[in-house]
């Protein structure tokens, strides 16, 4: 159960890397440098969570996804078009998607706290921390 719920875990993580990735190059508004540099900050962590997940599923024994086409075909979160958004568009985007990482991070939690697995429980809470403080933050930017 652990190894399936951190691999669609894992596909997200991969799709909203991309994603931020794709946001922080379409971003253009008066607030450009702003969203851009925070951007990238967001898909820098993206890209730390897809390497931190991929081996925590190898240290329970487990075979993480490895390419594109497993990622997008088991991932819930979608991919962002090349299209220009404004800084709003763009951080709306994020939250939401991080909501959704969020969800499926406090699910992990809760079966691995179920099944005594300390590593996943302890890394799920890490996980909660940095997604729960980056909600925070992008909910003080809204209108």
């Amino acid at each position: 159960m652990l190894e399936s719920k951190l691999n669609k875990l894992l596909a997200n993580y991969a799709v909203e890397y991309h994603k931020l990735q794709t946001l922080h190059w379409y971003v253009k508004d008066h607030a450009f440098f702003q969203a851009h540099a925070k951007l990238e900050d967001y898909y820098n962590e993206a890209y730390e969570a897809v390497d931190e997940i991929a081996e925590k599923l190898r240290m329970i024994g487990g075979k993480p996804l490895a390419n594109l086409d497993e990622f997008k075909a088991n991932a819930t979160i979608s991919e962002a078009k090349g299209e220009f958004v404004t800084q709003k568009q763009a951080f709306a985007t994020a939250k939401a998607d991080f909501e959704q990482l969020l969800a499926d991070v406090k699910d992990i939690k809760h079966d691995a706290d179920e099944e005594d697995n300390y590593l996943i429980s302890a890394f799920a809470d890490d996980l909660i921390e940095t997604l729960s403080k980056d909600i925070w933050m992008l909910g003080q930017s809204e209108d």
